[in-house]
C-alpha cells in the first residue's frame, strides 16, 4: 500500500511541473478603420506599440492608430525628410521614442518630443540598416541590438568575429557605433552552401523579461539569450507535429528555385508573447502548392510553448479566419489578423481588421 501511495504521488508532483492546459483560438470581433490612402495595403507596414498600431509607408511619415477604437490617432512627420527615406522601425520604450531605419541617409531618424535627431552611421555600420532586416529592440535607454547576415560579416575584420558565432550586434547610439556581437546561427544556416536567401537569415525574435528569444524561418529550433550575459543561452527544438521543414539548403544558384523555397516551402513565422496568458506562440507557415494560384490557399498553425521553450500544443488556425497568419500582430490574449483573404475592404482600409482570442479549455 505504501509503495503505490509514493508512485500515486511522484506522479501528481512529476505532472505540476509542466503546463498541460489545452488551448482553442475563436475569433473575437471584426471592424474597419478608414485611413489616409498613402498608407495602403501595398506600400505599408504596421507595427504594434502597447495599445498603438504604427503604419509606416516607406516614406517621411508615420500613420499613429489608437488600438482600443482604431480611431485616427495623428500622422508623425518628418518634414526635413524625404520620401523613402524611412524604411522600417524601431520602437524605444526606454525613451519612448521611435527609431527610422534609413538606408538611403545611412543612419538613423529619432522622433521624440515633437523632435528629430539624426545619427549617422560609420562606413562599416551601414549594414545594420538594411531594410530588408526586422526592427532593433532596445535593451538600454541608448543600445538596441540588431540581427545581422552572413554576407554582414564581411564587413569587418575576421579577427573581429566568429562567423559561426555571430548573429547580433549592439549598436550603441550615445557612441554612435557598434560595440559588440554575440549569437549563433542555427545547423541550417550553417550547413547551408550556395544561394542562400537573406530572409532566411533573419529571425523573428522578441524580448522578455531579460531574455532575447528568437526563431530562424527554416530552423526548429529556438533560442533564448540572457541579455545581461550574451554567451549564457538554451536552444530547445520547438517543431510542428504537422509538417518537416524542406530538405538542407545545398547548391541552389537557380533563382527560381530560391523563389520556391522562399515562397512556398513550409517554414515557421514570427513568435508572440501573450501577458494575459503568460505564454509564447510560434507561428507556422504550411506549404502552398505550386499549381495553387491563390496565396490565400495557405494553410497555418500555431505552436504554444512557454518561458522554458517547453512546446505546450499546436493548433490548426487556418479555418477560424483566413489571413496571412505570417503577418499576425501579437494582443496579450491572442492575435490581431489582417483581412488580405476573407474581409479586404479596399486600400483606403486599415488592413488590419479583426481579432481572434486563445481560450484556454
Amino acid at each position: 500500500m505504501s509503495k503505490y501511495f509514493l508512485f500515486v504521488l511522484f506522479l501528481i508532483v512529476g505532472c505540476e511541473g509542466k503546463r498541460t492546459n489545452n488551448y482553442k483560438v475563436v475569433l473575437k470581433n471584426k471592424f474597419n478603420t478608414s485611413i489616409p490612402i498613402e498608407f495602403s495595403t501595398q506600400f505599408s507596414t504596421t507595427f504594434k506599440w502597447d495599445n498603438s498600431a504604427l503604419v509606416t509607408n516607406v516614406s517621411n511619415k508615420i500613420l499613429v492608430l489608437n488600438e482600443n477604437d482604431f480611431s485616427r490617432d495623428s500622422i508623425i512627420e518628418f518634414p526635413e525628410y524625404e520620401v523613402n527615406d524611412i524604411g522600417t522601425i524601431s520602437l524605444n520604450p526606454f525613451k519612448n521614442s521611435i527609431i527610422g531605419h534609413s538606408e538611403k541617409r545611412n543612419g538613423f531618424i529619432e522622433f521624440a518630443d515633437g523632435k528629430t535627431t539624426f545619427y549617422p552611421l560609420n562606413l562599416s555600420d551601414y549594414y545594420i540598416v538594411d531594410n530588408r532586416k526586422s526592427s532593433g529592440h532596445f535593451i538600454s535607454p541608448s543600445k538596441m541590438i540588431v540581427s545581422l547576415t552572413k554576407g554582414d560579416l564581411s564587413y569587418f575584420q575576421k579577427e573581429m568575429i566568429d562567423e559561426k558565432l555571430t548573429t547580433f550586434a549592439v549598436y550603441d547610439f550615445n557612441q554612435m557605433k557598434v560595440t559588440d556581437f554575440f549569437g549563433t546561427y542555427p545547423k541550417e544556416i550553417l550547413d547551408a552552401r550556395g544561394n542562400y536567401p537573406k530572409e532566411f537569415q533573419v529571425p523573428f525574435n522578441l524580448i522578455y523579461e531579460d531574455k532575447l528569444i528568437i526563431g530562424y524561418p527554416l530552423s526548429d529550433e529556438l533560442i533564448s539569450y540572457n541579455l545581461n550575459n550574451f554567451k549564457d543561452f538554451q536552444s530547445k527544438k520547438v517543431e510542428s507535429n504537422i509538417f518537416k521543414l524542406p530538405a538542407p539548403f545545398s547548391d541552389r544558384e537557380d533563382r527560381y528555385e530560391v523563389f520556391k523555397l522562399f515562397y512556398y516551402s513550409n517554414k515557421y513565422g514570427p513568435i508572440s508573447y501573450h501577458k494575459d496568458l503568460d505564454i509564447f506562440s510560434r507561428i507556422v507557415i504550411h506549404e502552398l502548392s505550386v499549381n495553387s494560384k491563390d496565396a490565400c490557399d495557405r494553410k497555418y498553425s500555431v505552436i504554444l510553448f512557454d518561458k522554458n521553450l517547453e512546446k505546450l500544443e499546436e493548433i490548426e488556425v487556418s479555418d477560424i479566419y483566413n489571413s496571412d497568419w505570417a503577418f499576425a500582430l501579437s494582443t496579450p490574449t491572442g492575435f490581431l489578423l489582417s483581412g488580405i483573404c476573407e474581409n479586404y475592404l479596399g486600400e483606403d482600409f486599415f488592413i488590419y481588421n479583426a481579432y481572434v482570442d486563445l481560450i484556454e479549455i
